[in-house]
């Protein structure tokens, strides 16, 4: 589908809908649908979209789906291919949030977009009155649909983002984003197994998050920070428990001074990863300690590895990064 219309296809209250092997160029979104904000469409969730094998080039959204109180449920993105788009994928939940549930990105490619991913204000569930949700998951769908406490509402696994294009500007400079804004956000998430090779930034989260962010078993080769987390003067709001663990780290590009994991808030674990050899590894902009233990830091010396940490040690008012105990060889479990 080619063209310079706003979007290629809009789809509105589906469930089990399938698009395969398809070709979409040049539109503001590709694929998107409407938001449920001020009654637009305020029902009308999205079931089982499962969008595999096709290709989005030249957009400025691959995938839009704003879904301001509304639901998407067993989404499925697999298998395609994101060539020089403003953003691969976009959800956003604007003002009262997008209830993300049982969501699987993986084993698709993202080359020369501006960002790849970002997720705003997305959410786990809903309230319940009742029997059934105000998004409109009742205990029937659940059961369908495989839902559980346990499962991670967002799986963003076995993903290749490749950029090679410098950072637009102020506002892209990070492959995959999650902005919540002042909204919770009880969901999991599980970033696991991607490459991701870019002159940007990697993972940017930006103030509340989840109850659990998992980035493992990643390889991150980046221009910028590897993983950013942003800091509110309403510390409550800041962007915490994330767990970095079992990645594997390359050099940032030469003479960049950031920091390749910046952190804030409590409850972060950072351990068995494979650092670079650098003086600015992790900056502990919080007042929390941080695990940090069973780290590889591509070196031995325990000195080495201080001058690696911005922490309590530097700043009286910062948490402390608890290192000890360290890898003296790489991870390779």
């Amino acid at each position: 589908v080619d063209g310079e219309s706003d979007y290629a296809m809009e789809i509105i209250r589906v469930e089990n809908i399938t698009i395969n092997n398809s070709i979409f160029e040049n539109h503001s979104s590709a694929i998107t649908t409407k938001s449920g904000y001020n009654h637009e469409d305020a029902l009308g969730h999205l079931f089982s979209v499962h969008i595999k094998n096709s290709t989005f080039r030249n957009n400025q959204n691959g995938v839009y789906f704003p879904l301001n109180q509304k639901a998407l449920v067993d989404f499925q993105l697999t298998g395609n291919k994101f060539i020089s788009n403003n953003y691969g994928i976009h959800i956003y939940g604007n003002t009262f949030g997008a209830r993300i549930i049982k969501n699987n990105i993986s084993n698709n490619i993202f080359y020369n977009n501006s960002a790849a991913m970002y997720f705003g204000n997305i959410q786990e569930t809903c309230s319940t009155t009742g029997g059934t949700s105000s998004c409109g998951i009742t205990s029937v769908l659940k059961e369908k649909y495989g839902l559980s406490d346990e499962e991670y509402p967002l799986r963003i696994n076995k993903n290749i983002i490749v950029n090679t294009k410098e950072a637009q500007n102020a506002g892209n400079i990070n492959e995959i984003l999650f902005d919540n804004g002042s909204l919770s956000s009880n969901g999991k998430i599980d970033f696991s197994n991607n490459i991701i090779k870019t002159l940007a930034g990697g993972v940017q989260i930006i103030y509340n998050n989840s109850r659990g962010t998992f980035i493992k078993n990643n390889y991150f080769e980046t221009g910028l920070g590897v993983l950013e987390m942003i800091k509110n003067d309403t510390e409550s709001y800041s962007a915490k428990k994330v767990t970095f663990s079992e990645n594997t780290l390359g050099l940032k590009k030469e003479n960049n001074t950031d920091f390749y994991l910046s952190l804030s808030a409590d409850e972060n674990v950072i351990n068995s990863n494979n650092f670079p050899k650098a003086d600015s590894l992790i900056y502990n902009n919080s007042k929390y300690a941080v695990i940090g233990e069973n780290n590889y830091w591509g070196t031995t010396i325990e000195s080495e590895v201080k001058t690696a940490i911005y922490d309590f040690l530097d700043d009286f008012d910062l948490g402390a990064v608890d290192y000890t105990p360290f890898l003296t060889i790489p991870n390779i479990t």
